[in-house]
């Protein structure tokens, strides 16, 4: 049994013109909960008392056990709990929220998503929801500051996708895994349709954010870790490796248009046996037209203009084609292998820094929004060090 009358009776003695005299952030809050503990009460409470609502719980399948603590937070005022008769994962959770959110709720600007298991502080909920208000096109990241508390597994799981994010994605941000997030509401509808049912799905969001948002911008926030807080379902070996998977994907995409270019190369050095024409052919007509397209389109998803893009990427492509067809020969000449597991073998090799600088020098931001994407990091990095 859980020990809620005290709570119930906590929350009902508050004077009726307190509640209503509260503060309306136009926000609402979204909580994904799995075998919660008695903590829920005490949090949604004090959520809606700083101004939350609605507040949207979405019971993913938890134990039987916890329906007499759903009963009670469905009693509360503006609290709707939504219930999956079966686990189906946090990913999914979410997007029931999320579907809940935007069928109910026209008016809220948008929703801040809290972990059930008491990590996150209503304040720093809060701070979220005024960035949101700030920067209603953007989408808003409550980033832990990692010290000495927190198991080491958590600590090294961020460590990981954060370096990927890095990488794949050209962003630096602090804690990719944050739970704590600031979603405007015009980003919602295309949010729902990334793939994604569990942990993924939020690096989904990250990875594809430059589809619905204008930027990400981070709001430091406390790391609550205590023996009263139940532990959270993240399981870091397999869930690392799902969120991994959907970094993974994003540099396959890339590594699909390349395979053109070397279908191409391979059927036009069978014809004419020329390695210089066939390289040439491939990369510079067919195949780079193919693999610009897929890579802007697809995998970067840049807005610039397209003449400018294909300049640069055109550059990028007469350097890296001279070094390739360098190495090319050299590696022909020093082992005498077949000359497609050769390319193979250099162009594995220069996939990753074609990639790297596919990124941040052809299909990279506008100067105005790289500027203000270093102040905004500026400003996460000087608020993190006043907590600290």
């Amino acid at each position: 049994m859980f020990k809620t009358e005290a709570i119930e009776t906590e929350f009902a003695s508050t004077p009726t013109e307190d509640r209503h005299a509260r503060r309306n952030l136009g926000v609402a809050a979204l909580i994904p909960a799995l075998d919660p503990g008695e903590g829920l009460i005490a949090l949604v409470h004090e959520l809606h008392q700083v101004g939350f609502g609605p507040l949207i719980l979405v019971d993913d399948g938890s134990d039987d056990s916890c329906g007499e603590l759903f009963d009670v937070l469905a009693s509360m005022p503006g609290v709707d709990v939504l219930r999956h008769a079966v686990t189906l994962g946090r990913g999914r959770a979410l997007k029931t929220g999320l579907n809940h959110f935007l069928v109910n709720y026209p008016h809220c600007a948008g929703i801040v998503t809290v972990d059930a298991d008491g990590k996150h502080l209503p304040a720093d909920a809060l701070s979220v929801a005024e960035m949101l208000l700030r920067d209603p096109n953007k989408l808003v990241l409550g980033c832990r500051v990692f010290g000495d508390c927190g198991p080491w597994t958590s600590k090294l799981a961020n460590i990981f996708t954060r370096a990927m994010f890095r990488f794949f994605a050209g962003k630096r941000i602090s804690d990719t895994q944050t739970g704590l997030r600031g979603i405007p509401r015009s980003a919602i509808p295309q949010m729902m349709a990334l793939d994604g049912e569990r942990y993924e799905f939020e690096m989904g969001m990250l990875v594809n954010s430059s589809k619905f948002a204008d930027d990400i911008v981070e709001q430091p926030i406390r790391t609550i870790y205590s023996k009263g807080h139940r532990p959270d379902h993240f399981k870091p070996l397999l869930d690392s490796m799902r969120v991994a998977f959907v970094l993974a994907r994003f540099y396959l995409s890339s590594i699909l248009a390349t395979s053109v270019d070397f279908g191409i190369f391979a059927l036009a050095y069978r014809i004419s046996g020329n390695l210089l024409g066939s390289l040439i052919l491939s990369r510079f007509v067919a195949g780079g037209l193919i693999n610009f397209a897929v890579n802007r389109s697809f995998v970067f998803h840049n807005s610039s203009r397209v003449r400018t893009a294909l300049l640069k990427f055109y550059v990028l492509l007469t350097f890296s084609s001279a070094v390739s067809f360098f190495l090319l020969r050299t590696l022909l000449d020093a082992t005498g292998w077949n000359v497609l597991l050769c390319r193979l073998l250099v162009d594995g090799s220069l996939s990753l820094i074609n990639f790297s600088i596919q990124r941040t020098f052809v299909f990279s931001k506008a100067p105005a929004a790289a500027r203000d994407e270093q102040l905004l990091h500026a400003d996460a990095e000087t608020l993190t060090q006043g907590i600290e």
